[in-house]
């Protein structure tokens, strides 16, 4: 008994000395974290100052835009939302970080977003010389002469997309999916544009496993900026059917780039202007991994976020006839070869119409981090050396500092003398395409897309939403996931465009 009391005493003895241990170093973190840290002095929710998860948690609700601006409600511009970060909600902050002259540089946690370090997509390099490099060979691509011969291919998607209302909608007998259709579109643009050919989707009319991998790809590139420690560990944490889709779009793009490369002198589509950058590459390996990792980047940003705003622009529309009317008068003045996005851009409203969507709904709800590397003031807010930055950008947009009535839809605060405020203050708060060297580079083909798209619709049918909503909300995983928004689509009795139903 004497030897078994001794070794348990002993044993009960170590215990109480570990957990001591454990408990005051858990609490030396927590005070050093809250009162000795560099960004001490910012307000923010307790457990964000010391979770480093914290922003992990909010993410996976979807309504991290929402917190974001409630957090600055409470506590003001500069919010401390982790341990080394903060979300800064001022106007002022946009060019501080992003512009020209800003010395911040992307967060470490790009380096999180794929695991092949000289194959890295243009919204992935961190060094600047690097990105500028890229950003030049791209240049071309998105000029305004090459965008003009690529226009045809945008029409053509869209005479399938019309054709497919029609037809899969029974001239407004069936309810369709606007959301999925909307993606069909964007995808089979960029397929053209990308690949020389197209993802057939708009022709098949129904979901295809490349959309859920793109879903997949863009919310594990969320959650990897969120946590990189995390993100590292995928292969462990992430479900099984999760890391597959993520493979598979990878494949996918990787698969096509080497049926164009047997045409390396094809159309003047975006890989013909990549096929110089790419070429500067070591070996025939890295040029495919270089194009890959490009095309997988056009795919992404340029199929969910246009895809986004057209959706949204049509909900906007159905609900408020007083705009719709507008365009639509301004349209259908318009004879058919007259609808082109030269036309097109001359219509003040419709650009308006773009901008108010982009404003309200930005497909971007957050934007990408940034870091400090110096002591550097932001807002007039001195924010420490090796601080990650965020800009809330769904948040700003909804300022009422910035926009008059910013929780409504008014496309004419961008073109109407009486919005003063808005066209001078809301002009340096809405920048859905950020600023500066790596503002993005697809603003143009994006507009292109937009012009075609919403003017084509409105001249040729009716929408009827099958649920009356009175916004349009989406879900922030950095880039913002759509509802399901489904209408019956007519085709209008007057229409010059003579559709038909295949």
């Amino acid at each position: 008994m004497f030897v078994f009391g001794g070794r348990g005493s002993l044993f009960s003895e170590g215990s109480s000395f570990i957990v001591s241990t454990i408990c005051a170093l858990i609490l030396g973190y927590v005070i050093r974290l809250v009162f000795f840290h560099p960004l001490r002095h910012f307000k923010g929710p307790f457990w964000a100052k010391i979770n480093p998860f914290w922003h992990v948690i909010v993410l996976q609700t979807g309504q991290r835009h929402k917190k974001l601006r409630k957090l600055h409600d409470q506590y003001g511009d500069v919010v401390r939302i982790c341990p080394n970060a903060v979300s800064i909600c001022n106007a002022s902050a946009i060019k501080d970080v992003f512009g020209p002259a800003s010395s911040l540089v992307k967060s470490k946690a790009y380096d999180a977003l794929g695991d092949d370090p000289s194959n890295r997509s243009i919204s992935r390099i961190r060094d600047k010389s690097v990105h500028l490099q890229l950003r030049k060979a791209l240049a071309p691509a998105f000029s305004t002469q090459s965008l003009d011969k690529m226009e045809h291919l945008v029409s053509h998607n869209l005479d399938l997309l019309c054709n497919g209302l029609l037809k899969f909608g029974g001239n407004g007998r069936i309810p369709l999916n606007l959301t999925l259709w909307t993606s069909f579109l964007t995808f089979d643009v960029l397929g053209d544009l990308c690949f020389t050919e197209s993802y057939g989707l708009l022709e098949g009319g129904r979901m295809a496993p490349i959309l859920e991998c793109t879903t997949a790809t863009l919310r594990f590139g969320g959650f990897a900026m969120a946590s990189p420690f995390l993100a590292s560990l995928k292969k462990y944490l992430a479900p099984k059917d999760f890391v597959e889709k993520l493979v598979r779009f990878k494949s996918d793009c990787a698969m096509r780039i080497e049926k164009r490369l047997l045409n390396p002198a094809g159309r003047e589509d975006f890989i013909h202007y990549l096929l110089a950058y790419a070429d500067a590459a070591a070996t025939a390996e890295d040029r495919k991994g270089r194009l890959t990792a490009t095309t997988e980047t056009l795919v992404l940003a340029g199929t969910d976020t246009t895809a986004t705003i057209l959706c949204a622009a049509i909900s906007y529309l159905s609900i408020c006839p007083r705009v719709l009317s507008k365009l639509r008068e301004a349209l259908d003045a318009l004879v058919d070869l007259d609808m082109t996005n030269a036309r097109l851009s001359e219509i003040p409203l419709l650009d308006a119409i773009i901008d108010e969507t982009l404003r309200i709904c930005p497909p971007l709800l957050t934007s990408t981090p940034r870091d400090t590397t110096c002591a550097t003031y932001i807002a007039e807010y001195l924010i420490p050396s090796n601080i990650e930055v965020i800009i809330p950008t769904w948040a700003i947009c909804h300022d009422a500092r910035y926009f008059t009535e910013p929780e409504e839809w008014i496309p004419e605060r961008w073109i109407d003398k009486d919005y003063i405020k808005d066209q001078t203050l809301g002009r340096t708060a809405w920048q859905p395409f950020s600023l500066g060297p790596r503002a993005c580079i697809g603003k143009n083909m994006a507009y292109i897309v937009l012009r075609l798209s919403i003017a084509r619709l409105v001249r040729s049918f009716d929408f009827e939403l099958a649920k009356p909503v009175r916004s349009y909300e989406v879900e922030d995983f950095v880039a913002a996931q759509r509802p399901e928004l489904f209408a019956r689509v007519r085709s209008r009795s007057h229409s010059l465009l003579g559709l038909s139903v295949i």
